[in-house]
């Protein structure tokens, strides 16, 4: 066991299950997927008092990880508080379909290359609550559960502001995978994400698919010049022209970090397609550039169409790495289009505290009231 007393445990899921009920949130689900969500309340972003994240925080956690035995899994099961620690291995692999892990650890450690802390097979569309991707603690050493570096954004949150992880301890791609191709739908909520080089990245998906991640926080990245990494927080991999990206949600996430591009990366070629992306309640801060979502060097995507950016707060801490907020484009939201939509998002903190963010760049006294 890892963290002394307690055990893990996998069960068949029911036709009707209740998720997790804790201070932030509650998830209905069926084995057709998730067919209710409420909200959390307003208040504390993830990683803050209040709205605890990871396996630890998971509601019924009993103190421990069991570590995988080993094996597959089971379709339409629930797996609870299993430590799934892959050293530099691949990441853990789920293949059965409508499978939820609660209060689990995935580690990895996998260095220079396109290993991705979970990989997906096509159609499975898993459910992660309440768990942690991170360092392999067997690679880490030290006392479980590893942690970023001076506590990281456990102590200071958002983020750590002064150092990176190891780049050497990290793993490439966290939990959407590779983003070559999306090929499966996949939900994280209340998860904690950290270690990373590219952490949610997805690409070329065909509209079948949705990416949901609510009430995550996303920090303390890898460091990128260990192996030239192109850091991103959650976005579009851009792997290559035509591309497309449908049916995103991300709604009340911490994503703050240091890092050399962009938190936010919806940077888009002259043939893809971008729709139904839904951006809103976060906190966004630090990496080389924060947003960027729009086109690349006045080129057009089409399709582009139900973007909606609201409610957003872009905070100073961590700091960029870069001198701009924005990269490539000469906006954060330089895109037009049918049912695309930008209200109410504000900086915290610096001498702009308090003052709008319009889509053009500017910052200003009032909220943008404007349509595309």
């Amino acid at each position: 066991m890892f963290g002394g007393g307690g055990g893990g445990e996998a069960f068949p899921l029911s036709s009707i299950r209740m998720g997790l009920v804790g201070r932030s949130s509650l998830l209905l689900r069926s084995t057709s997927g998730i067919i209710a969500a409420i909200p959390p309340p307003p208040g504390a972003f993830p990683g803050q008092a209040g709205n605890p994240v990871g396996f630890a925080a998971a509601p019924g956690y009993p103190g421990s990880l069991t570590p995988w035995p080993g094996g597959g899994f089971t379709a339409g099961s629930t797996y609870k508080y299993f430590l799934f620690d892959n050293k530099t291995g691949s990441g853990t692999n789920v293949n059965a379909a409508g499978v939820t892990f609660i209060g689990c650890y995935f580690g990895n450690s996998s260095g220079n290359g396109s290993q991705a802390i979970i990989t997906t097979s096509s159609g499975v569309n898993p459910t992660f609550q309440y768990c942690t991707y991170a360092p392999s603690p067997s690679v880490m050493g030290g006392s479980f559960p590893p942690l970023p570096p001076g506590g990281g954004g456990y102590t200071t949150w958002p983020s750590s502001t002064t150092s990176y992880i190891d780049g050497s301890l990290g793993y490439q791609y966290g939990p959407c995978g590779t983003g070559a191709s999306t090929n499966s739908s996949i939900t994280h909520d209340h998860c904690d994400m950290w270690g990373w080089a590219n952490c949610c990245l997805f690409a070329h998906m065909n509209g079948t698919f949705t990416v949901t991640i609510t009430d995550c926080w996303i920090h303390d990245t890898r460091n990128p010049s260990t192996y030239g990494d192109h850091t991103d927080g959650i976005g579009d991999i851009e792997s290559s022209a035509g591309d497309s990206v449908h049916n995103v949600v991300i709604n009340h996430c911490t994503i703050a970090s240091l890092g050399n591009t962009q938190a936010l990366a919806f940077q888009m070629q002259s043939t893809d397609a971008m729709t139904n992306v839904s951006v809103t309640n976060n906190y966004v801060a630090g990496f080389g550039n924060t947003i960027n979502i729009g086109n690349v060097s006045g080129f057009t995507p089409s399709p582009y169409t139900g973007i909606v950016f609201t409610g957003n707060v872009i905070g100073t801490a961590p700091a960029k790495e870069g001198t701009d907020l924005y990269s490539h484009n000469s906006a954060p939201f330089n895109i037009s289009g049918s049912g695309n939509k930008w209200r109410n998002n504000t900086y915290s903190g610096g001498p702009n505290d308090g003052k709008f963010l319009w889509p053009d760049g500017s910052i200003n006294a009032t909220d943008w009231t404007g349509l595309f």
